[in-house]
């Protein structure tokens, strides 16, 4: 069965001269993987990248989430698997683990005369979700988390929202305003720190779809940066 396991730890004890004790351990979940693989196991709690069980014959396991497909409940056969994993939270997470083994790599390739050293201040943040959301009837809104990947403290983020109905064309908003949302944040991202702002489109309530466009960046030892990276969401 090749199940990624992220981490073991055997509950058997050894003694001097003896055998180790077998430990049964009646499961409560079965996990299905994404390579057609299951497991019966007791779960002990979900962590944003692992989930923490112990199999039926005694042993700790931290099984990786992103192979996880589901996670049933035994005794009521109902699919728990949000009890234990966010989904959103992996993905999150993910995304900022590639995002700074790139920034990594891109500091090694500028240390080994590989890459410019202008190529740090290139593209000093990462995207690491974007997601459009209307709460049931509700006012539609963006949820936007960045990553800071340069060394400097980002004192200013400068957004727009481009707001498009169901079929992909401009919608306007309230009042005679254009299609376009302007929105700026002023909350300091530390070095390697990410940050989620959460842009509602009150002016543009018939958004379907939107288009984040990032735009201009301020840092605390008053330098900038001025480009574009956009990320479409519906």
């Amino acid at each position: 069965m090749a199940i990624r396991i992220l981490l073991f730890l055997s509950f058997a004890s050894f003694l001097p001269g003896c055998m180790p004790s077998l430990v049964r351990v009646e499961p409560d979940h079965m996990i299905y993987l994404d390579d057609s693989d299951s497991l019966s196991v007791k779960l002990v709690r979900g962590e944003i990248l692992t989930t923490r069980v112990v199999s039926t014959s005694g042993d700790t396991l931290a099984l990786d989430n992103a192979s996880i497909d589901r996670i049933v409940h035994l005794k009521s056969g109902r699919d728990v698997t949000d009890r234990y994993i966010d989904r959103e939270a992996l993905k999150t997470e993910l995304a900022k683990q590639s995002a700074l083994a790139k920034r990594k790599k891109l500091k090694a390739d500028v240390a080994a005369g590989k890459k410019k050293k202008s190529e740090l201040n290139r593209l000093p943040f990462a995207i690491l979700s974007a997601d459009f959301e209307r709460p049931g009837r509700g006012t539609p809104q963006v949820a936007l988390t960045v990553l800071n990947v340069s060394d400097k403290k980002i004192t200013l983020l400068r957004t727009r929202v481009h707001c498009f109905d169901a079929n992909g064309k401009p919608q306007s908003g309230n009042g005679g305003r254009n299609h376009v949302f302007d929105a700026m944040s002023r909350v300091p991202i530390g070095a390697g720190e990410d940050f989620t702002t959460i842009l509602a489109l009150r002016n543009h309530p018939k958004t379907r779809k939107a288009k984040i466009e990032i735009h201009y960046l301020e840092f605390s030892d008053a330098t900038w940066w001025k480009g574009k990276v956009e990320e479409t969401v519906q």
